[in-house]
């Protein structure tokens, strides 16, 4: 029969042993050791050392995926704050101008410009008007300057006239005409008579 050699090896010193007790070291043993002394056992025991840093690992994951959780929810509340603050000053701002522009309850009844066809609108417009008939009927080398004549309304669109050299006339606006002041009978002062077209400016000559 064929030796199969020792059934198993000291875990302590690594001699092979038949039993339970090793005639080397004078320890015990137990089956299935290897022949450099380490033991199936040991090399359970050396295999299970990682197994409390996985789950230290798997906790500190856990703790910062919470804590990654928490965060994002807190910003969404900060932002939902926000949100809310804004709005609620848009919405004061709309409300304060909007009373800043409101229209007056009292509405101030119209006011019209006044009527610019005054007197002194006519005279010098009548003024305007004898300067130019003047200049247009009469030699003025041979009259007072009309532009220095001074023009009186005296109403119904007559206006008594009084030149620079003190002679008077009456301008008939609506005619077009000028007369003495006692019409277009009386006597025309001189310069008149023979500076002017006498159709235009009518009454008897003055000798």
């Amino acid at each position: 029969m064929t030796d199969t050699g020792p059934s198993s090896f000291c875990t302590n010193c690594g001699e092979p042993i038949d039993g339970t007790h090793c005639d080397a070291c004078g320890s015990d043993t137990r089956a299935g050791a290897t022949p450099d002394g380490a033991t199936d056992t040991d090399a359970t025991s050396a295999t299970r050392w990682w197994i409390p840093v996985l789950a230290v690992l798997a906790i500190l994951a856990l703790g910062i995926g919470a804590f990654l959780l928490a965060r994002s929810g807190g910003d969404e509340d900060d932002e939902s704050v926000l949100a809310e603050e804004t709005t609620t000053t848009t919405s004061t701002t709309i409300a304060t101008t909007t009373t800043s522009i409101a229209a007056p309850s009292t509405i101030p009844a119209p006011t019209f410009a006044p009527d610019t066809t005054t007197t002194i609108d006519q005279v010098a417009l009548a003024h305007r008007q004898f300067t130019t008939i003047a200049a247009l009927n009469c030699d003025l080398t041979m009259i007072p300057d009309p532009e220095l004549s001074v023009l009186e309304n005296t109403g119904g669109g007559t206006f008594y006239v009084t030149d620079v050299e003190g002679n008077n006339l009456l301008f008939h606006q609506t005619s077009r005409t000028v007369t003495s002041t006692d019409g277009p009978d009386g006597v025309m002062p001189r310069a008149y008579s023979f500076g002017c077209d006498p159709t235009v400016f009518v009454g008897t000559l003055d000798h």
